[in-house]
């Protein structure tokens, strides 16, 4: 199975595999959970029915059966560098003295769900570092950037 970061805009990952009450037995059922995410829809459709197949193929072979379900937490989006909302963006980030860079992020938000339904939203990253490890961080400066950033948003200056 194809895993790990497969391209610049795609990454799978297998992040949690139960089964079993006890040491000395074996199992009669495993439940695994994974993900994809992909900046494309299609490559996500393509990578999600891969791991399907992996799953399917894997257990046949062992004389076993998988049962896979795939469940869509949200889209990808793409927003416009012309669309009014980061138009504002920029407007906001020059006001505070912030470069305002645009990047896009193979993370899931609140952001995907407005996209996927007409409300065009972009995410603001705010600084983090070392994101989803023991080590995440985020600088204090960086904070207080993000808040003059958040207010210079909400006033529309």
């Amino acid at each position: 199975m194809k895993t790990g970061r497969l391209d610049h805009e795609t990454t799978a990952n297998v992040g949690t595999i139960k089964g079993g009450t006890a040491t000395n037995i074996v199992t009669d059922k495993v439940e695994i959970q994974a993900e994809a995410r992909s900046l494309r829809n299609e490559k996500l459709d393509r990578q999600s029915q891969h791991m399907k197949e992996c799953f399917e193929a894997g257990a046949a072979a062992m004389g076993a059966r998988a049962e896979v379900k795939i469940a869509r937490m949200y889209s990808a989006f793409r927003l416009d560098e012309n669309a009014p909302v980061i138009a504002l963006f920029r407007r906001a980030c020059q006001s505070v003295n912030l470069s305002g860079e645009l990047i896009p992020s193979g993370g899931g938000s609140d952001a995907n769900i407005f996209n996927a339904n007409g409300i065009p939203t972009a995410n603001i990253g705010i600084g983090y570092k070392k994101v989803h490890t023991t080590e995440e961080n985020i600088a204090i400066s960086d904070l207080l950037a993000v808040a003059g950033l958040t207010l210079a948003l909400i006033t529309n200056t």
